[in-house]
């Protein structure tokens, strides 16, 4: 039975959230004044945290010489398209940068919306002008206000508690973590602006009305990145639960809104360039980068207060969603508090007011979702792998875009974060909430200092970047530049290795000219087979352009004059480590010293292996799979390989090669034909895979007076393993190849 005290607590409480809390906490400030100050305090702390972590380098829009790595391939996408000369049918679409194709914007991590705002206006920007640092100065703004306004809401017009409390969500450390590379993700106040209008009190004007700031909110997420349009569309959908809960609306118009929920996602992609011309490959599939469910738990590799960095897989970094000391222990309180007492007094739950109301209900579902998208397909906590769940193929389809697939946890990371909160001020009295919350901000702040420091230091360095004489006159002789192979083909071999993209195209954008090479978080099939297949065989076959200067990997440069393809109008030359063929007024073709470093001659009898590295003056074409202990194997239907020798023959020469083939004794054999300058030298058949040497001529016409030999191996019977149940290999077997050595011919 209850007591009359405990009946008029419970009136007062049905009062306060009948009126929103207004008049509940006389101690609380009540003018608008006093609320302005507070609202105005926690936005200055947004601004200060901002300064803390990133600096004013990073803020200072005319500032560029600080990005390197990530936040590089947005300032690229972002130079390149504030250049474009003229506005395309398709407006977010840049020519300059994957020339001749061009590339989207969206696909390079610019916030197109932002991007596009900015073109507006170019005449007006700096010759120099970055906008990630002010992107995530006005994201922080935003997170500091949707954040107040939000606690405001729900906790029922407590001013006080509403501004520090906010200062939890300003200081999220996954909030913070991302300006360590990822600047386009700290917009995560539109996770907190779609929550503020799902708890709004538009919900009684009509369906309608409380859906049409998702639709403004979807419009803006899609304009930022794809993965915040997704979890403002889930947030949007657990609204439409609401309204169904709450019978608000039938079911029959829910059904119509989600469609228009994911209709208004669709034509926001289209319209900001995430779907474009050709078909968007991705490179690793959904759940490749899932979170560990120790997350919450992990510093990382940042130093904390008490808690240890967690074992984690490989690719798991992504999920880093670590909520802090000073929160964790708001967590524990809060929910000792809810399963113990109410408003301060004993009282236990459960009596009259439901757990999952049908405001909290969807919120709870889409908690779940959230968690399951950021885990599956592979579940695991710590080290340990608990389970893997089967997703249907369409599934995984639908969600490989989505390959960071941990970042998907924020929802619920954040709605974690706010009903501690919540849970705090509901059931600690407010003598004692209000102090203990400021005590835990505390708490909080020094626990994750590391993150802030970690951050900070690492924006501190100034990238260099090409200074020779040669790369500052390229741009008035030639109006394009050339990367072989592009660093979209291939990260390792490419000129200047992971950083090329980078190396190469500041420069492209210093000379005013146009690039092929570059880094983007998604290329098209169209793009992928032109830039590394199509264009370097062109090469091959037609030479070098005019009006183009070219960087080349000594492997492509010896391929190229092994193809006969001198350069006959550019002089190619090293330039800072770098094989430059650019044009010169004095010299043409391939200088003697560059050509002896990068493709030394080959002798009789000697060896060279192709393993790991392969030797010196054995030059790799198309068709190699990477180098093993024991040498490697082709991986296609041809493959090519060029050497050099030390001196024109005089007597009539061959080569043997240590060899085995995949074929299987019985079942499968393997058929090898040797081709050198159109004729064939060989013929070769493997009924098993033992090792063995085979041999082939070299005609003597087929050597050019540059002593160079180029052979072609045709593989028409290449398999793959898997497709035969041999074994789990995918890749394309054929001739596996140990070492060669060139020797008299008997």
């Amino acid at each position: 039975m209850t007591s009359p005290g405990g009946q008029h607590r419970r009136h007062l409480r049905r009062k306060r959230a009948a009126t929103g809390g207004a008049g509940a906490q006389n101690s609380v400030p009540s003018t608008s004044r006093a609320a302005s100050y507070l609202l105005l305090a926690t936005i200055a702390v947004a601004v200060v945290n901002v300064y803390l972590v990133v600096g004013w380098r990073v803020i200072d829009p005319t500032d560029d010489s600080w990005i390197w790595g990530d936040p590089l391939e947005s300032y690229l996408g972002w130079s390149y398209f504030r250049n474009e000369p003229l506005w395309d049918a398709a407006p977010l679409w840049v020519h300059g940068i994957g020339y001749p194709i061009g590339v989207s914007v969206g696909y390079f991590d610019t916030a197109p919306l932002v991007a596009l705002g900015f073109r507006l206006i170019e005449p007006a920007l700096p010759e120099t002008f970055q906008y990630l640092g002010l992107l995530f100065l006005v994201g922080s703004v935003l997170q500091a206000y949707f954040s107040y306004q939000l606690l405001l809401k729900l906790v029922g017009g407590d001013h006080w508690f509403a501004a520090l409390g906010a200062c939890f969500l300003i200081l999220a450390p996954v909030l913070v973590f991302r300006a360590h590379q990822h600047f386009t993700l700290t917009q995560q106040w539109l996770i907190l602006a779609a929550l503020y209008f799902y708890f709004g009190d538009r919900v009684r004007a009509g369906g309608v009305r409380y859906l049409l700031p998702f639709a403004v909110l979807l419009f803006l997420a899609g304009g930022i990145h794809p993965y915040f349009l997704l979890m403002v569309a889930l947030i949007a959908l657990a609204a439409v639960g609401r309204l169904v809960l709450e019978r608000r609306t039938t079911v029959l118009w829910s059904c119509a809104a989600a469609a228009a929920v994911a209709t208004c996602c669709m034509a926001t992609l289209m319209v900001f360039g995430y779907v474009s011309p050709g078909a968007a490959t991705v490179a690793d599939s959904y759940g490749t980068y899932s979170m560990n469910l120790l997350a919450p738990i992990d510093p990382h590799h940042f130093d904390a207060l008490l808690l240890p960095e967690q074992p984690i897989g490989p690719n798991q970094y992504e999920g880093y969603s670590y909520l802090g000391l000073g929160l964790l222990v708001l967590v524990v309180i809060g929910l000792a508090g809810a399963v113990t007492r109410r408003a301060g007094r004993d009282e236990p739950i459960g009596r009259d007011e439901p757990i999952l109301t049908p405001t909290i209900l969807p919120l709870a579902v889409l908690c779940l979702g959230c968690l399951a998208f950021a885990v599956l397909p592979s579940v695991t906590v710590g080290s340990l792998r608990l389970f893997d769940v089967p997703l249907p193929q369409i599934v995984v389809d639908a969600l490989s875009p989505f390959q960071a697939s941990a970042r998907l946890f924020w929802p619920m990371y954040y709605l974690v974060i706010i009903a501690a909160l919540v849970l705090v001020h509901r059931f600690v009295s407010r003598r004692w909430a209000v102090p203990l919350i400021a005590c835990m901000l505390a708490v909080q702040a020094v626990d994750i200092s590391s993150l802030h420091s970690a951050i900070r230091f690492q924006w501190t360095a100034t990238t260099t970047q090409l200074t020779a004489d040669d790369w500052r006159s390229l741009g008035a002789a030639h109006a394009h530049l050339v990367v072989v192979p592009a660093f979209q083909c291939d990260r390792e071999s490419t000129p200047d290795g992971k950083i090329g993209f980078g190396t190469f195209g500041r420069l492209a954008i210093d000379q005013h000219m146009t690039i092929n090479s570059y880094f983007a978080t998604r290329t098209t099939n169209k793009s992928k087979d032109y830039f590394c297949e199509q264009f370097p065989q062109q090469l091959l076959s037609a030479g070098l352009a005019e009006d183009t200067a070219y960087v080349f990997s000594p492997n492509y440069l010896a391929e190229l004059v092994a193809a006969g393809q001198t350069p006959a109008q550019h002089f190619c030359r090293d330039v800072d480590g770098f094989v430059l063929c650019a044009k010169d007024s004095h010299r043409a073709g391939v200088d003697g010293e560059l050509l002896q470093r990068y493709f030394p001659p080959t002798i009789l009898d000697q060896d060279l292996l192709f393993g790991p590295q392969a030797s010196p003056g054995l030059i790799l074409g198309s068709g190699w799979s990477g180098g093993e202990n024991w040498g490697r194997w082709t991986d296609a239907s041809r493959a090519s390989l060029s050497f050099r020798l030390s001196e024109l023959p005089t007597a009539p020469l061959a080569v043997a090669m240590n060899v085995h083939a995949f074929a299987l004794k019985s079942r499968y054999s393997q058929h090898v034909r040797v081709v050198i300058d159109g004729t064939e030298v060989a013929d070769w058949s493997f009924t098993s895979d033992a090792a063995e040497v085979r041999t082939f001529p070299i005609p003597p016409p087929a050597v050019g007076p540059s002593g160079i030999v180029t052979v072609h191996f045709e593989i028409p019977q290449a398999r793959r393993p898997v497709d035969l149940g041999v074994s789990g290999e995918s890749r394309l077997l054929g001739l596996g190849v140990a070492s060669m050595r060139v020797i008299r011919a008997q």
